[in-house]
């Protein structure tokens, strides 16, 4: 026996209340997608902007420390009495008086950051300690030895007796006869005749770190100051202290560290450093609340002590903070303290009884 369907009412479809409802729910569906794909690429562009802040000031941290380790080499046995000489370009070595010291924290004018770090190191590979020298002329040096010493090579003169006493000159041949202990140098622009000499070696390196304008932290040659290296962007400010060893325990307490130059420069065991880096992703702000990607004034160890201040903050276009919440606004943006205490290790081992 067959049974038979009857074709219409089997074959009924749906009705258009069913297919309102089906498109209702495909709609909010498609939102809620919609809503948390906005989401999600928010949070990552909030996360790629952190992590170019973190690579840059990881990068620029890493770079100012290399340099700042080196501090010092060729005079790190440099006594008491010439530390912080001022030692006088000569010899067609064209550069500025400059102080006898590893780091030496300095104000930078119209640039991103009103804080410098010179660093001062030798590159000789022959000679890493004092040589003294006596019965000498101002165009000659008669040492213990003269090995080690170049032509070419740049020699500090340093009265170990009187401070502020040092002349550069530049070494220019051996003694004819040579003798073993003496070469000849151009003349320098004092009369030291006896004392130290610290070879410095054909090249050596006198840089000043800094943030130029527009936030890139920089490291500008300072015997050849056409040459400026960027070392890395997104860097909004530099701080620095030196570590001093006031009481002669070998160890620098909470509160001696200084962004003051030091009396004795030997005291002066490290240097703490602190770069902020900022994010290059603007966040909109919040339509009561403005902007707030950052909330309060980034801080780094120095400034959690008085006199020391947090970092302070200027708009992206280095004016004063103007809150307008735009994308001028440096609130909008996130930003990564980055510090570290580098010992000056030249310094230490060469001034350690």
């Amino acid at each position: 026996m067959h049974t038979h369907f009857s074709p219409v009412r089997n074959q009924r479809g749906f009705s258009l209340v069913e297919l309102m409802v089906g498109v209702a729910i495909g709609l909010i569906a498609m939102l809620v997608v919609f809503q948390t794909l906005a989401t999600w690429d928010a949070r990552r562009r909030s996360t790629t902007a952190g992590s170019d802040a973190q690579v840059a000031g990881t990068v620029g941290l890493f770079s100012l420390e290399r340099d700042l380790r080196i501090g010092g080499w060729g005079f790190g046995t440099n006594p008491n009495g010439a530390g912080g000489c001022i030692s006088v370009s000569v010899g067609g070595f064209a550069s500025p008086p400059f102080h006898l010291v590893p780091v030496e924290i300095v104000t930078v004018a119209g640039e991103q950051s009103a804080t410098g770090i010179r660093v001062l190191y030798g590159n000789s590979a022959l000679l890493a300690d004092a040589q003294p020298f006596v019965n000498s002329t101002a165009v000659s040096k008669k040492t213990l030895s003269n090995t080690g010493f170049q032509i070419g090579d740049r020699v500090v003169t340093a009265d170990g007796a009187v401070a502020d006493s040092c002349d550069m000159v530049n070494v220019t041949g051996l003694l004819s006869p040579d003798d073993g202990v003496s070469f000849a140098h151009t003349a320098g622009a004092g009369a030291v005749q006896s004392g130290n000499l610290f070879d410095l070696g054909p090249k050596p390196v006198y840089n000043l770190w800094y943030v130029k304008a527009g936030g890139v932290l920089a490291s500008k040659d300072l015997w050849n100051p056409v040459t400026v290296t960027e070392v890395t962007d997104g860097i909004v400010d530099l701080k620095a202290q030196y570590g001093i060893d006031a009481d002669g325990n070998s160890a620098i307490g909470a509160n001696e560290w200084t962004a003051s130059a030091p009396g004795d420069w030997t005291k002066v065991l490290a240097i703490r450093v602190a770069i902020l880096a900022r994010s290059q992703r603007f966040e909109k702000p919040d339509a009561t609340n403005g902007c707030q990607a950052t909330t309060a004034l980034p801080t780094w160890s120095g400034s959690l002590a008085a006199p020391f201040a947090p970092f302070v903050m200027t708009d992206v276009d280095g004016t004063a903070p103007s809150q307008t919440n735009d994308a001028n606004d440096w609130r909008c943006y996130r930003y990564r303290v980055y510090e570290k205490v580098i010992p000056l290790r030249n310094a230490i081992w060469g001034t350690t009884s």
